[in-house]
């Protein structure tokens, strides 16, 4: 399961230690949204559900970023879009090299049987992470652990600031999460 670029409300929830909408540094430049080597589609694309008790953790990894340009790209913060009931726990950026990502899971990672490529003993922490030129199906898969709380914690995406080549872009991914408190997922 790829998960690519998304739109969504403007307003953010940053990483640990991080104010709520918090982007870039203040007087850095960034570049219109979805415009840098990360790509992205700009729209929200669907929501991915997970059925969870009270309180449990979620990793979401269903967000690859691939970098376009041959110079590598650093993570500056990450942030989730509109959450509700939901904060970041930690967050790593992983090598891919199947075409499988980590996908969405209760619990912290690494889950056993975590999928063939999923590159867990590389992982860096997402913010300062470097991302080289990707190509084919080696990707970052974007692994977020996320703390719960109620009956329906959710989101609509994930924002990833970074730069490269001297350049601030704002990446805005395009599947929402929705962490339910049940026995399984409607429909």
């Amino acid at each position: 399961m790829e998960r690519g670029g998304r739109g969504g409300a403007p307003d953010a929830c940053s990483a640990p230690g991080q104010p709520a909408g918090a982007g870039p540094a203040s007087g850095q430049r960034v570049n219109p949204i979805n415009t840098g080597p990360f790509g992205g589609q700009g729209e929200t694309i669907g929501t991915l559900c997970v059925p969870v008790k009270p309180g449990q953790v979620v990793a979401d990894g269903i967000n690859a970023i691939s970098n376009k340009e041959p110079a590598a790209a650093v993570v500056d913060r990450v942030g989730l879009v509109s959450p509700h009931g939901l904060r970041i726990l930690a967050a790593y950026v992983v090598p891919i090299t199947g075409h499988v990502l980590y996908g969405a899971q209760t619990g912290y990672p690494p889950v056993p049987g975590a999928p063939q490529g999923f590159q867990w003993g590389e992982r860096q922490q997402a913010e300062g992470a470097r991302v080289p030129h990707t190509s084919g199906h080696h990707v970052m898969n974007l692994l977020l652990v996320l703390g719960t709380h109620g009956s329906r914690s959710t989101d609509k995406g994930v924002d990833v600031w970074y730069h490269a080549s001297g350049q601030h872009y704002h990446l805005r991914t395009g599947v929402g999460l929705l962490a339910l408190v049940a026995k399984s997922c409607p429909g």
